[in-house]
């Protein structure tokens, strides 16, 4: 084993732990919107500290990681570049979600019984969910790239569509949503 071998390792790990993030994340957010009473609220929020956690430290082994094989091996190519321009979009439409949430944990720590309309409102806001899907076509886009290697127009074009997907609102209407409970 040498030391590319072990930056390959940690890549591969950052890269687990963010999509292991993201996954937790779609759980919490899938059953807080279940959620019909203040205390199951909070039980689903507690997830969100720990994504404050899990996220950033993933996201930091993935970028060394890749910054040091960037530097030693495959330089400055193309689909490279894209996948750190990319990554920074991440830390952005995370701290959106990481803010509601600790702001809706607050709101709800003392309240009990029926969730009140003007809570539920914002756990059902379409802007919780868009953020959790850009940053999970960012990331499916960044794996394309990695396993692909296109040069730039390629590059662009995936990523590119990557965020088209992950801006596209779900099927249905947010009515028809919130009367599913979804």
């Amino acid at each position: 084993m040498n030391l590319y071998d072990l930056f390959l390792f940690l890549h591969i790990l950052g890269a687990m732990g963010l999509f292991s993030a993201l996954g937790l994340e779609w759980m919490g957010l899938a059953n807080l919107r279940r959620a019909t009473t203040a205390e199951q609220a909070r039980e689903w929020l507690k997830i969100f500290p720990w994504l404050r956690r899990i996220g950033p430290a993933a996201l930091a082994t993935l970028l060394v990681a890749g910054l040091y094989m960037t530097l030693t091996v495959w330089g400055w190519v193309p689909w490279i570049v894209i996948s750190f321009a990319s990554m920074a979009l991440l830390p952005i439409f995370g701290a959106s979600n990481g803010i509601r949430m600790a702001r809706l944990a607050d709101e709800i720590a003392t309240q009990t019984g029926k969730l009140p309309p003007a809570i539920r409102e914002r756990i059902h806001a379409p802007v919780v969910w868009t953020s959790l899907r850009v940053r999970t076509a960012i990331l499916l886009g960044i794996v394309f790239l990695m396993t692909v290697k296109p040069a730039l127009i390629g590059a662009l074009i995936t990523m590119g569509l990557a965020l088209v997907f992950g801006f596209v609102p779900q099927i249905g209407t947010r009515q028809e949503l919130v009367e599913k409970g979804a």
